[in-house]
């Protein structure tokens, strides 16, 4: 029978933070990501961690490094996650962005951007 007790460890997250995440449209592996995220920054009392595709995939139990790393990258581009640069190992160093209203609610790179053709001059043959 699991046991779990704050004595054990926590991780301190703001209510407000807590309600605004509830609101945001994140799928599930973008929420896990943020949970992930969360568990090794706040948890540990640090705002950022560098953390491989490869490490978060362990820690989310799947085998999908290429669908962590896609949603990673959505996150960051929705300004949910910010990168802080590239750490020791080589690995991105992530931190969570608090300030809720920088967070883009649409998905940048799934927007579709119109395509623009040139106007082509009809030819005319003398």
């Amino acid at each position: 029978m699991a046991n779990p007790q704050i004595e054990n460890g926590y991780t301190r997250v703001a209510n407000e933070i807590l309600n605004q995440i509830m609101k945001t449209n994140l799928n599930g592996t973008q929420f896990r990501l943020v949970i992930a995220i969360w568990r090794y920054t706040y948890g540990f009392k640090r705002k950022e961690y560098e953390m491989s595709s490869s490490y978060l995939a362990k820690l989310l139990d799947t085998k999908s490094r290429s669908q962590v790393d896609r949603e990673l990258t959505s996150l960051i581009d929705k300004g949910v996650l910010t990168v802080k640069g590239i750490g020791e190992k080589g690995a991105r160093v992530l931190s969570f962005n608090k300030n809720y209203k920088d967070w883009n609610e649409k998905d940048p790179s799934k927007e579709t951007v119109p395509e623009i053709k040139p106007n082509k001059k009809p030819t005319t043959k003398n």
